[in-house]
């Protein structure tokens, strides 16, 4: 059985912003980006680099490139296009981050359980 997870409230966060998110399900804790790359759109992904498994952030909540177009690891500087998770720069290049299916309903962001175990 999928649980259902609300990781936050769609007021809370604006255009290129990220929220580093901790999530526990079933023994496990899963860091979780939950990223507004444009007005009224949202992204989840594995907080994971594909080329090293380190958290992209290089402190709570900030994930985003100095120009807040992109996601950058915090580790060697690979940048992540927010919408698809896909890298265009680094050494990861072509890889993708870990999506995370969302639903969006009355306001608030949602993933269910079932979608940790798949990423």
């Amino acid at each position: 059985m999928s649980l259902r997870i609300k990781l936050s409230e769609i007021k809370d966060l604006n255009v290129s912003q990220c929220l580093t998110l901790d999530v526990s399900c079933e023994n496990q804790v899963f860091d979780i980006l939950l990223v507004c790359y444009s007005r009224g759109k949202f992204a989840a992904y594995l907080n994971r680099c594909p080329h090293t498994g380190v958290n992209l952030n290089w402190q709570p909540n900030q994930c985003f490139d100095f120009t807040e177009q992109y996601l950058a690891c915090s580790v060697h500087g690979a940048l992540f296009q927010p919408d698809d998770g896909k890298c265009i720069y680094g050494p990861c290049l072509g890889q993708s981050l870990k999506s995370i299916s969302l639903e969006i309903e009355s306001g608030n962001i949602f993933i269910y359980s079932e979608s940790l175990k798949m990423a």
